[in-house]
């Protein structure tokens, strides 16, 4: 399935189907985590596609990464992915989320953020990619949080792509201190980015989770003991 938030595993949750060698028949994966190979992202790269809990797809560079190219990994085969019937949760859907990764179509922008839940005191990253951005120093996303309207919206600098900018601000509960989002516990946050070009707004939320970590299966402390010699 998609990772939460990823444009590239965007829309796709579906059971990978492997054709079994030596046999016509095809066999579902019931045993994910036996029947493909895990990886791990490094700081530059993100996870994009999940078996389980097990990343099985990346991409780089990750949301607020500048690199001099792009690049998008599978750890299985491409034919895996359900073929299905047009373009949505099946292999179009997923080639055409890598295709527009690698190469942005034109008159097209994308916004994302590093993630689609945080933690408080935390911090996020948001990016907007529009090719009609070239020249441009900054660009302005529009934020709606529950707790102040009126908040100032995150302003993305400019990076070395020339239609690629990238801004990182925190989220906190009661400081007004620059590049701060008021936040609270269970608020939903939206951010827009409206596209002249295309007539069109692109969007993106998050959710803010404090839930504290509960303990089960009981607590034993063992005894300490001395011996004197």
């Amino acid at each position: 399935m998609g990772f939460a938030g990823e444009p590239v595993g965007a829309g796709i949750d579906t059971t990978w189907i492997l054709a079994l060698r030596r046999t016509v028949r095809v066999s579902a994966i019931a045993r994910r985590d036996r029947s493909l190979d895990w990886i791990v992202p490094n700081a530059k790269a993100a996870t994009v596609l999940l078996s389980g809990n097990n990343g099985v797809g990346l991409r780089a560079p990750k949301t607020g990464v500048d690199l001099p190219g792009r690049v998008v990994f599978l750890s299985f085969p491409f034919d895996a992915v359900p073929l299905g019937s047009g373009i949505g949760n099946n292999r179009a859907g997923l080639l055409l989320n890598i295709l527009h990764f690698l190469a942005p179509s034109t008159n097209t922008s994308t916004l994302t953020l590093d993630s689609d839940v945080y933690s408080l005191p935390g911090r996020a990253v948001i990016e907007v990619e529009d090719g009609d951005m070239q020249g441009q120093g900054q660009t302005t996303v529009t934020v709606h949080s529950p707790q102040h309207a009126s908040s100032s919206p995150p302003r993305c600098s400019k990076r070395r792509d020339l239609d690629c900018s990238a801004s990182g601000f925190f989220l906190h509960t009661n400081t007004d201190t620059p590049d701060t989002l008021i936040v609270n516990a269970d608020d939903t946050v939206e951010f827009d980015y409206l596209d002249e070009s295309a007539s069109a707004t692109v969007s993106a939320t998050i959710t803010i989770k404090t839930n504290a970590p509960t303990v089960t299966g009981g607590v034993f402390i063992e005894p300490a003991t001395w011996r004197r010699s």
